[in-house]
């Protein structure tokens, strides 16, 4: 990759979870105690494979191999209720705080494409200062599917007026990755080590 990941980009999409904001521990942490309430668990590992799920379509995956689970409505709503009684505190990932700082310098606009809750999401944007700098915050909400499809990228990139060939996104996830180059990103990166990389094609 270049020394520049912004090159020919005129526009940067962000996911939110595990990328712009470090929330992946607290979020497993708030997974497993919903599950260990229902006699279920979760391995790490398998967590950070589909963290880039929305919870959701995450606790689909979880309820197949575990049936007797409550429906995955009631699970979502248990989850998001935990997590709002108890945010914690919100950590920024400094490299990709610094893409979005060196973006908004350039005058790229700036959109979050993320699969958590919206009120989780502009909570969190509003923990770390940085309401005024994106132009649209797209949450799960906001499409008919999650990721890994394509619809959260393909809809910011929309909101933004760029077309998704001219973005660039960046995401930290498996599934956000693949979920990107659906949307035709025309530059998807991620974070190695808290390095910003180009990153491979699933």
């Amino acid at each position: 990759m270049s020394r520049d990941p912004l090159a020919g980009a005129g526009a940067l999409l962000v996911d939110w979870d595990g990328t712009l904001a470090d929330t992946t521990s607290s979020n497993y942490a708030n997974l497993t105690a919903v599950l260990a309430g229902h006699g279920a668990g979760v391995d790490r590992a398998w967590y950070d494979r589909h963290a880039g799920l929305a919870l959701a379509d995450l606790l689909d995956v979880l309820r197949a191999a575990h049936p007797a689970l409550p429906a995955t409505a009631q699970l979502v709503t248990q989850c998001r209720a935990r997590r709002l009684a108890d945010p914690g505190p919100v950590t920024g990932i400094r490299a990709t705080l610094v893409l979005v700082e060196q973006a908004r310098r350039r005058g790229l606009s700036c959109a979050i494409a993320s699969g958590a809750a919206a009120a989780i999401v502009h909570a969190g944007v509003t923990a770390l200062g940085l309401r005024g700098q994106f132009d649209a915050v797209i949450t799960r909400g906001d499409v008919a599917a999650g990721k890994p499809a394509p619809d959260l990228f393909a809809t910011a990139a929309a909101r933004l007026g760029i077309a998704p060939g001219s973005c660039a996104a960046i995401d930290d996830a498996p599934d956000g990755i693949a979920a990107a180059y659906a949307a035709g990103i025309g530059r998807v990166l991620t974070l190695q080590d808290g390095i910003i990389v180009e990153a491979p094609r699933p």
